[in-house]
Formats: structure tokens, C-alpha cells, sequence
């Protein structure tokens, strides 16, 4: 069974609540916990406070292309 850490959820959400307090940014934030991935692939997509949370993996075990491809997938 595939779960994620709460503690990893609080801190990320944290991180967003403070960034989109701040002054120095206009806009939407997102967050994504990213891991590498060990059991197949997990994307998860949360709603937390009207904020976006995502959670995915990446699998690291191919080549760099293959990884890069994967990452500019995530954020497209």
C-alpha cells in the first residue's frame, strides 16, 4: 500500500502558506512532494485549503534522458 508521510504534507503546506503570504509573489501556488519512485509510479493530486498539492515519483533507475523527460513532464 502506497502512503505519504503527513509530516512531509504539513511541512510542504507550510512552505506554501508562507510563500503565498509573501509579498514578493503574485499568483497561484502549487506544491509537489517529489520521490523517487521504488513500487511503480504514484501521482497523487491533493487540495489542501484551495492550494494544489501533488505527489509524485520518478524513476531513477534509466537513463538521464529518460529522468529529465519525466521532470519536465511533472511541471508541464
Amino acid at each position: 500500500r502506497k502512503h505519504v508521510k503527513t509530516g512531509h504534507l504539513y511541512q510542504l503546506h507550510a512552505y506554501m502558506t508562507n510563500m503565498a503570504a509573501s509579498d514578493r509573489f503574485a499568483g497561484p501556488v502549487e506544491g509537489m512532494l517529489l520521490y523517487p519512485e521504488t513500487e511503480g509510479p504514484v501521482q497523487l493530486d491533493y487540495r489542501i485549503h484551495g492550494r494544489r498539492l501533488r505527489v509524485s515519483t520518478v524513476n531513477l533507475d534509466q537513463p538521464w534522458q529518460g529522468i529529465r523527460d519525466e521532470l519536465l513532464g511533472l511541471v508541464a
